[in-house]
């Protein structure tokens, strides 16, 4: 798949992986960004190609989660990169989910004023949406992505073997952006999806590939997300101010759980503000509500979300910004949502969790 100045390989990814290397790096040093989870699973399964690739190695372990994408941990890197006088003609290989690839992509990129990446993501959330449209950046204090930078890999390497590797959870959680692009752009995929019920390998390895296509669409369009790429916000709006919540707390909320929680309210706010039939709204939610464990949503009060809306990075000033679907398979950007309504919603998600959705 051509996304501009890279490839996203599907087809043989890791031998394809192997000969990019050795074409493009002979003399380099290759470092690996990995957590703990890849370097037990998945790097057994591409030992062989990475063994094929005759350049020196090093391997940076990081601890999985959310809590792994900070400053702190990306000066341990520039500290590294330093000892090891990894330079610019050298390469990273981001091997590992979305934590990985914004983390290490957000390194690679400030340190020398840039060195080479390679993606090989693990998980199904960075195989259909981290790994691909060069956002890059690390969480600060307990803001989602609040430092970061927009630099493309120099290519992605996507191999569904590693979908069998995970657990049932976080397969599920990279579920929730496929949904989202069929929802902003595929009614096609959408009615699939609603047919298919809870996802399995099989069925999203198939649709896998063509879910990756719609993003990159969208950022082929709108590289900077000054315009069209917004779209692919869709229910990211209180999906991350969740996430901000429960970020400094005892209670794991994955990110495809909480943009599902948030792809419900926006839903919500479609049917208000952009006219989603009723019907629709009501699909939406049950489908999302039966894939995802959602209870996270009935532990916080509405206005718990009010501060870190505020701090959104699509607000227009004070005034926050939704991306809304008129219909499934059509989203628009940019629309004024007022603070009241946008609190509304999450109460009306929690309807939903409660078995009640009221309207």
């Amino acid at each position: 798949m051509d996304a501009g100045t890279y490839q996203v390989v599907f087809e043989n990814s890791m031998e394809e992986l192997a000969k990019f290397v050795n074409a493009n790096y002979p003399n380099s040093k290759r470092y690996i960004i990995a957590d703990n989870n890849t370097l037990q699973h998945c790097l057994p399964l591409i030992d062989k190609y990475l063994g094929e690739m005759k350049v020196e190695q090093q391997v940076f372990n990081i601890e999985p989660g959310e809590d792994s994408k900070s400053m702190d941990l990306a000066y341990q890197l520039w500290e590294n990169f330093t000892d090891l006088k990894i330079s610019r003609g050298d390469v990273i290989l981001n091997i590992g989910g979305g934590v990985v690839s914004d983390l290490g992509g957000f390194v690679a990129a400030t340190y020398k004023r840039g060195v080479d990446v390679i993606n090989v993501p693990t998980s199904l959330l960075a195989m259909a949406d981290a790994s691909v449209g060069g956002k890059v950046g690390v969480n600060f204090n307990q803001l989602k992505n609040h430092l970061g930078y927009f630099s493309n890999p120099k290519g992605v390497f996507v191999n569904t073997e590693f979908l069998n590797t995970l657990p049932d959870r976080e397969f599920v959680s990279g579920y929730a952006e496929m949904i989202k692009h069929s929802l902003i752009a595929d009614n096609g995929a959408w009615q699939k999806m609603v047919k298919q019920g809870s996802p399995s390998v099989d069925f999203v390895t198939e649709i896998l590939p063509s879910s990756v296509a719609i993003k990159n669409k969208f950022v082929q369009e709108d590289p900077l997300d000054k315009g069209v790429r917004k779209v692919l916000n869709f229910g990211h709006t209180i999906g991350h101010a969740i996430e901000t919540l429960f970020m400094d707390s005892d209670t794991e909320v994955l990110h495809g759980e909480a943009v599902a929680a948030g792809m419900i309210c926006a839903a919500y706010v479609s049917h208000i503000e952009a006219g989603l039939p009723k019907e629709d709204v009501v699909i939406i939610s049950n489908l999302l509500n039966d894939v995802f464990d959602l209870e996270f949503v009935t532990w916080l009060m509405a206005e718990n979300l009010e501060l870190p809306l505020k701090h959104d990075k699509k607000n227009a000033g004070t005034e926050l910004r939704f991306v809304l679907i008129p219909e499934t398979g059509k989203a628009i950007f940019d629309q004024p949502v007022s603070m009241e309504l946008a609190l509304r919603s999450f109460e009306f998600v929690q309807s939903v969790v409660n078995g009640e959705m009221e309207f």
